[in-house]
Protein backbone atom coordinates (compact mmCIF):
# COMPACT_ATOMS: atom_id res chain seq x y z
CA UNK A 1 0.00 0.00 0.00
CA UNK A 2 2.83 2.41 0.86
CA UNK A 3 4.51 1.77 -2.48
CA UNK A 4 1.23 2.39 -4.29
CA UNK A 5 0.60 5.72 -2.52
CA UNK A 6 4.17 6.89 -3.13
CA UNK A 7 3.92 5.94 -6.81
CA UNK A 8 0.57 7.72 -7.13
CA UNK A 9 1.93 10.90 -5.56
CA UNK A 10 4.98 10.74 -7.81
CA UNK A 11 2.75 10.31 -10.88
CA UNK A 12 0.62 13.34 -10.03
CA UNK A 13 3.63 15.52 -9.23
CA UNK A 14 5.31 14.47 -12.47
CA UNK A 15 2.16 15.23 -14.45
CA UNK A 16 1.96 18.68 -12.89
CA UNK A 17 5.58 19.44 -13.71
CA UNK A 18 5.26 18.11 -17.27
CA UNK A 19 2.15 20.18 -17.97
CA UNK A 20 4.10 23.46 -17.93
CA UNK A 21 6.65 22.65 -20.69
CA UNK A 22 3.94 20.81 -22.68
CA UNK A 23 1.68 23.87 -22.76
CA UNK A 24 4.65 26.14 -23.43
CA UNK A 25 5.58 24.15 -26.54
CA UNK A 26 1.95 24.05 -27.66
CA UNK A 27 1.66 27.81 -27.28
CA UNK A 28 4.79 28.29 -29.43
CA UNK A 29 3.78 25.89 -32.20
CA UNK A 30 -0.03 26.22 -32.41
CA UNK A 31 -1.46 29.69 -33.22
CA UNK A 32 -4.23 30.97 -30.91
CA UNK A 33 -6.90 30.58 -33.60
CA UNK A 34 -6.11 26.85 -33.93
CA UNK A 35 -5.61 25.84 -30.30
CA UNK A 36 -9.30 25.18 -29.75
CA UNK A 37 -9.42 22.50 -32.43
CA UNK A 38 -6.04 21.17 -31.34
CA UNK A 39 -7.16 20.55 -27.77
CA UNK A 40 -10.67 19.55 -28.91
CA UNK A 41 -9.28 16.92 -31.27
CA UNK A 42 -6.84 15.77 -28.59
CA UNK A 43 -9.65 15.26 -26.09
CA UNK A 44 -11.91 13.63 -28.69
CA UNK A 45 -9.31 11.05 -29.65
CA UNK A 46 -8.39 10.57 -25.99
CA UNK A 47 -12.05 9.94 -25.14
CA UNK A 48 -12.41 7.30 -27.83
CA UNK A 49 -9.19 5.62 -26.73
CA UNK A 50 -10.42 5.84 -23.14
CA UNK A 51 -13.44 3.74 -24.05
CA UNK A 52 -11.10 1.15 -25.56
CA UNK A 53 -8.91 1.29 -22.46
CA UNK A 54 -11.99 0.67 -20.32
CA UNK A 55 -12.67 -2.47 -22.34
CA UNK A 56 -9.11 -3.69 -21.84
CA UNK A 57 -9.28 -3.05 -18.09
CA UNK A 58 -12.60 -4.91 -17.84
CA UNK A 59 -11.18 -7.88 -19.73
CA UNK A 60 -7.95 -8.03 -17.72
CA UNK A 61 -9.88 -7.83 -14.45
CA UNK A 62 -12.45 -10.32 -15.75
CA UNK A 63 -15.46 -8.06 -15.09
CA UNK A 64 -17.65 -9.09 -18.01
CA UNK A 65 -20.52 -10.04 -15.68
CA UNK A 66 -20.42 -6.54 -14.15
CA UNK A 67 -20.28 -4.68 -17.47
CA UNK A 68 -23.41 -4.92 -19.57
CA UNK A 69 -21.80 -2.87 -22.33
CA UNK A 70 -19.16 -5.56 -22.87
CA UNK A 71 -20.71 -7.07 -25.96
CA UNK A 72 -20.58 -6.66 -29.71
CA UNK A 73 -17.98 -7.05 -32.41
CA UNK A 74 -15.67 -4.31 -31.19
CA UNK A 75 -15.47 -5.79 -27.71
CA UNK A 76 -14.99 -9.31 -29.11
CA UNK A 77 -12.10 -8.01 -31.22
CA UNK A 78 -10.47 -6.29 -28.23
CA UNK A 79 -10.97 -9.41 -26.12
CA UNK A 80 -9.31 -11.56 -28.78
CA UNK A 81 -6.29 -9.24 -28.98
CA UNK A 82 -5.92 -9.14 -25.19
CA UNK A 83 -6.16 -12.93 -25.08
CA UNK A 84 -3.52 -13.44 -27.75
CA UNK A 85 -1.16 -11.16 -25.84
CA UNK A 86 -1.70 -13.25 -22.73
CA UNK A 87 -2.89 -10.33 -20.64
CA UNK A 88 -6.10 -11.85 -19.28
CA UNK A 89 -6.79 -14.71 -16.91
CA UNK A 90 -4.46 -13.55 -14.13
CA UNK A 91 -5.37 -13.58 -10.45
CA UNK A 92 -5.00 -10.64 -8.07
CA UNK A 93 -2.60 -8.84 -7.77
CA UNK A 94 -1.04 -9.88 -11.10
CA UNK A 95 -4.05 -8.56 -13.04
CA UNK A 96 -3.56 -5.07 -11.60
CA UNK A 97 0.15 -5.37 -12.28
CA UNK A 98 -0.67 -6.01 -15.95
CA UNK A 99 -2.75 -2.83 -16.06
CA UNK A 100 0.03 -0.75 -14.47
CA UNK A 101 2.54 -2.25 -16.90
CA UNK A 102 0.35 -1.35 -19.88
CA UNK A 103 0.05 2.18 -18.56
CA UNK A 104 3.81 2.47 -18.19
CA UNK A 105 4.38 1.22 -21.76
CA UNK A 106 1.97 3.72 -23.30
CA UNK A 107 3.38 6.56 -21.20
CA UNK A 108 6.89 5.65 -22.33
CA UNK A 109 5.78 5.62 -25.98
CA UNK A 110 4.08 9.00 -25.57
CA UNK A 111 7.18 10.47 -23.94
CA UNK A 112 9.38 9.11 -26.73
CA UNK A 113 7.16 10.60 -29.43
CA UNK A 114 7.08 13.96 -27.66
CA UNK A 115 10.88 14.03 -27.68
CA UNK A 116 10.72 14.52 -31.46
CA UNK A 117 8.53 17.64 -31.17
CA UNK A 118 10.39 20.76 -32.22
CA UNK A 119 10.39 23.79 -29.93
CA UNK A 120 10.81 27.20 -31.56
CA UNK A 121 13.20 29.49 -29.66
CA UNK A 122 11.57 31.90 -27.24
CA UNK A 123 11.70 35.62 -28.03
CA UNK A 124 12.70 36.34 -24.44
CA UNK A 125 13.87 33.92 -21.76
CA UNK A 126 13.57 34.81 -18.09
CA UNK A 127 16.54 34.02 -15.90
CA UNK A 128 16.38 31.25 -13.31
CA UNK A 129 15.06 32.09 -9.86
CA UNK A 130 14.44 30.35 -6.55
CA UNK A 131 11.15 28.62 -5.84
CA UNK A 132 10.35 31.12 -3.07
CA UNK A 133 10.87 34.00 -5.49
CA UNK A 134 8.56 32.33 -8.01
CA UNK A 135 5.91 31.99 -5.33
CA UNK A 136 6.20 35.65 -4.38
CA UNK A 137 6.01 36.67 -8.02
CA UNK A 138 2.91 34.54 -8.53
CA UNK A 139 1.17 36.06 -5.53
CA UNK A 140 2.09 39.49 -6.83
CA UNK A 141 0.48 38.62 -10.17
CA UNK A 142 -2.69 37.58 -8.38
CA UNK A 143 -2.82 40.91 -6.53
CA UNK A 144 -1.93 43.23 -9.40
CA UNK A 145 -3.49 41.56 -12.45
CA UNK A 146 -7.28 41.92 -12.16
CA UNK A 147 -8.05 39.65 -15.08
CA UNK A 148 -5.75 36.92 -13.77
CA UNK A 149 -7.46 37.14 -10.38
CA UNK A 150 -10.95 36.97 -11.88
CA UNK A 151 -9.96 33.98 -13.96
CA UNK A 152 -8.62 32.19 -10.87
CA UNK A 153 -11.81 32.74 -8.88
CA UNK A 154 -13.90 31.75 -11.90
CA UNK A 155 -12.02 28.43 -11.93
CA UNK A 156 -12.60 28.02 -8.20
CA UNK A 157 -16.33 28.65 -8.63
CA UNK A 158 -16.39 26.17 -11.48
CA UNK A 159 -14.81 23.50 -9.29
CA UNK A 160 -17.43 24.05 -6.58
CA UNK A 161 -20.16 23.79 -9.20
CA UNK A 162 -18.57 20.62 -10.55
CA UNK A 163 -18.37 19.10 -7.06
CA UNK A 164 -22.00 18.05 -7.55
CA UNK A 165 -21.24 16.12 -10.77
CA UNK A 166 -20.69 12.70 -9.12
CA UNK A 167 -23.91 13.01 -7.13
CA UNK A 168 -26.41 13.38 -9.96
CA UNK A 169 -26.25 9.60 -10.29
CA UNK A 170 -26.65 9.25 -6.51
CA UNK A 171 -29.72 11.50 -6.58
CA UNK A 172 -31.26 9.62 -9.52
CA UNK A 173 -30.74 6.25 -7.86
CA UNK A 174 -31.66 7.04 -4.25
CA UNK A 175 -34.25 9.80 -4.57
CA UNK A 176 -35.79 9.19 -8.00
CA UNK A 177 -35.59 5.38 -7.64
CA UNK A 178 -34.19 5.05 -11.16
CA UNK A 179 -32.74 1.63 -11.89
CA UNK A 180 -29.00 1.06 -11.97
CA UNK A 181 -29.12 -0.01 -15.64
CA UNK A 182 -30.85 3.26 -16.60
CA UNK A 183 -28.29 5.27 -14.66
CA UNK A 184 -25.63 3.36 -16.57
CA UNK A 185 -27.27 4.60 -19.76
CA UNK A 186 -27.28 8.16 -18.40
CA UNK A 187 -23.56 7.89 -17.65
CA UNK A 188 -22.99 6.75 -21.23
CA UNK A 189 -24.85 9.87 -22.37
CA UNK A 190 -22.55 11.93 -20.12
CA UNK A 191 -19.41 10.39 -21.60
CA UNK A 192 -20.72 10.58 -25.16
CA UNK A 193 -21.77 14.22 -24.93
CA UNK A 194 -18.39 15.08 -23.45
CA UNK A 195 -16.45 13.31 -26.19
CA UNK A 196 -18.40 14.55 -29.19
CA UNK A 197 -18.79 18.13 -27.93
CA UNK A 198 -15.04 18.70 -28.12
CA UNK A 199 -15.22 19.56 -31.82
CA UNK A 200 -18.02 22.06 -31.22
CA UNK A 201 -16.14 23.83 -28.45
CA UNK A 202 -12.88 23.76 -30.41
CA UNK A 203 -14.43 25.42 -33.46
CA UNK A 204 -16.22 28.01 -31.34
CA UNK A 205 -12.98 28.95 -29.57
CA UNK A 206 -11.04 29.29 -32.80
CA UNK A 207 -13.71 31.43 -34.46
CA UNK A 208 -15.04 33.54 -31.59
CA UNK A 209 -12.42 33.44 -28.84
CA UNK A 210 -12.14 31.86 -25.42
CA UNK A 211 -14.29 34.18 -23.32
CA UNK A 212 -17.51 33.16 -25.07
CA UNK A 213 -16.82 29.50 -24.21
CA UNK A 214 -16.03 30.33 -20.58
CA UNK A 215 -19.25 32.36 -20.37
CA UNK A 216 -21.38 29.76 -22.17
CA UNK A 217 -20.17 26.92 -19.96
CA UNK A 218 -20.76 29.08 -16.87
CA UNK A 219 -24.37 29.77 -17.92
CA UNK A 220 -25.04 26.15 -18.86
CA UNK A 221 -23.46 25.05 -15.57
CA UNK A 222 -26.37 26.56 -13.66
CA UNK A 223 -28.99 24.48 -15.50
CA UNK A 224 -28.36 21.00 -13.96
CA UNK A 225 -28.63 22.12 -10.30
CA UNK A 226 -31.70 24.22 -11.19
CA UNK A 227 -33.28 21.14 -12.79
CA UNK A 228 -32.66 18.95 -9.73
CA UNK A 229 -33.88 21.64 -7.31
CA UNK A 230 -37.04 22.11 -9.41
CA UNK A 231 -37.66 18.36 -9.60
CA UNK A 232 -37.22 17.86 -5.89
CA UNK A 233 -39.19 20.96 -4.93
CA UNK A 234 -42.18 20.99 -7.28
CA UNK A 235 -41.94 18.98 -10.49
CA UNK A 236 -41.81 15.60 -8.78
CA UNK A 237 -45.42 16.09 -7.64
CA UNK A 238 -46.81 17.90 -10.69
CA UNK A 239 -45.07 16.29 -13.67
CA UNK A 240 -45.25 12.89 -15.31
CA UNK A 241 -42.52 10.30 -15.00
CA UNK A 242 -41.44 10.62 -18.63
CA UNK A 243 -40.77 14.34 -18.25
CA UNK A 244 -38.76 13.75 -15.09
CA UNK A 245 -36.68 11.08 -16.84
CA UNK A 246 -35.91 13.49 -19.68
CA UNK A 247 -34.91 16.21 -17.20
CA UNK A 248 -32.63 13.86 -15.27
CA UNK A 249 -31.07 12.58 -18.49
CA UNK A 250 -30.52 16.17 -19.64
CA UNK A 251 -28.50 16.95 -16.50
CA UNK A 252 -26.05 14.19 -17.43
CA UNK A 253 -25.87 15.36 -21.06
CA UNK A 254 -25.33 19.01 -20.11
CA UNK A 255 -22.71 18.18 -17.49
CA UNK A 256 -20.70 16.16 -20.00
CA UNK A 257 -21.12 18.89 -22.61
CA UNK A 258 -19.99 21.79 -20.44
CA UNK A 259 -17.20 19.86 -18.72
CA UNK A 260 -15.39 19.38 -22.04
CA UNK A 261 -15.74 23.02 -22.99
CA UNK A 262 -14.53 24.21 -19.62
CA UNK A 263 -11.50 21.94 -19.54
CA UNK A 264 -10.36 23.15 -22.96
CA UNK A 265 -11.08 26.85 -22.39
CA UNK A 266 -9.31 26.85 -19.01
CA UNK A 267 -6.14 25.94 -20.89
CA UNK A 268 -6.50 28.01 -24.05
CA UNK A 269 -7.61 31.19 -22.28
CA UNK A 270 -4.62 31.16 -19.94
CA UNK A 271 -2.18 30.52 -22.79
CA UNK A 272 -3.61 33.39 -24.82
CA UNK A 273 -3.68 36.20 -22.29
CA UNK A 274 -0.42 35.36 -20.46
CA UNK A 275 2.63 37.37 -21.65
CA UNK A 276 5.03 35.17 -23.60
CA UNK A 277 8.02 35.79 -21.34
CA UNK A 278 6.04 34.95 -18.19
CA UNK A 279 3.74 32.28 -19.59
CA UNK A 280 5.29 29.36 -17.64
CA UNK A 281 4.83 31.33 -14.40
CA UNK A 282 1.22 32.18 -15.23
CA UNK A 283 0.42 28.57 -16.11
CA UNK A 284 2.35 26.88 -13.31
CA UNK A 285 1.15 29.20 -10.55
CA UNK A 286 -2.49 29.02 -11.70
CA UNK A 287 -2.42 25.22 -11.84
CA UNK A 288 -0.77 24.99 -8.43
CA UNK A 289 -3.35 27.29 -6.86
CA UNK A 290 -6.24 25.45 -8.51
CA UNK A 291 -5.04 21.92 -7.71
CA UNK A 292 -6.48 21.70 -4.15
CA UNK A 293 -9.94 22.53 -5.47
CA UNK A 294 -9.92 19.32 -7.50
CA UNK A 295 -10.91 17.68 -4.21
CA UNK A 296 -14.26 19.49 -4.05
CA UNK A 297 -16.24 16.25 -4.70
CA UNK A 298 -14.96 15.09 -1.31
CA UNK A 299 -16.46 18.25 0.19
CA UNK A 300 -19.65 17.46 -1.70
CA UNK A 301 -19.84 14.06 -0.05
CA UNK A 302 -19.42 15.63 3.37
CA UNK A 303 -22.17 18.16 2.62
CA UNK A 304 -24.55 15.36 1.65
CA UNK A 305 -23.81 13.45 4.84
CA UNK A 306 -24.39 16.49 7.07
CA UNK A 307 -26.91 18.68 5.23
CA UNK A 308 -28.43 16.46 2.54
CA UNK A 309 -28.25 16.26 -1.24
CA UNK A 310 -30.64 19.18 -1.78
CA UNK A 311 -28.26 21.53 0.03
CA UNK A 312 -25.40 20.36 -2.17
CA UNK A 313 -27.24 21.35 -5.34
CA UNK A 314 -28.18 24.74 -3.85
CA UNK A 315 -24.51 25.40 -3.05
CA UNK A 316 -23.51 24.28 -6.55
CA UNK A 317 -26.07 26.71 -7.99
CA UNK A 318 -24.73 29.62 -5.93
CA UNK A 319 -21.20 29.00 -7.20
CA UNK A 320 -22.54 28.59 -10.75
CA UNK A 321 -24.13 32.04 -10.55
CA UNK A 322 -20.88 33.50 -9.18
CA UNK A 323 -19.04 31.81 -12.05
CA UNK A 324 -21.36 33.50 -14.55
CA UNK A 325 -20.67 36.90 -13.02
CA UNK A 326 -16.90 36.41 -13.06
CA UNK A 327 -16.76 34.86 -16.54
CA UNK A 328 -18.72 37.69 -18.15
CA UNK A 329 -16.26 40.20 -16.66
CA UNK A 330 -13.16 38.50 -18.08
CA UNK A 331 -11.23 40.18 -20.87
CA UNK A 332 -11.12 38.66 -24.34
CA UNK A 333 -7.38 38.37 -25.14
CA UNK A 334 -7.95 38.81 -28.87
CA UNK A 335 -9.64 42.16 -28.27
CA UNK A 336 -6.82 43.25 -25.95
CA UNK A 337 -4.08 42.15 -28.34
CA UNK A 338 -5.69 43.51 -31.50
Amino acid sequence: MTAFIVALIFAYVSAGVAAVPLLEIVSKTIPPTRRGMFFGTRRFIGGILGIGAGMVVGIVLDQRSERQWMSGRVFDFVEAVVGKLGLDGHAFPTDFGVIFLLGAVFMAVGTLVFCFAGEPPAAKVEGSSRLLDQLRHGLSLLRRNTNYRRFFFARVCWQFTAMAFPFYATYAYQTMQISASTIGLFLSVWVGSGIFSNYFWGQLMDRRGNKIVLTATAVLGALPPIAVIAIDGWLIEHTGGAVLMVLIASTFAINGFIRSGRLISNITYLLEFAPESKRPLYVGFMNSLSAPFMLTPVIGGVIIQILGVQTLFWIALVFALANILLSTRLEEPRDTNS
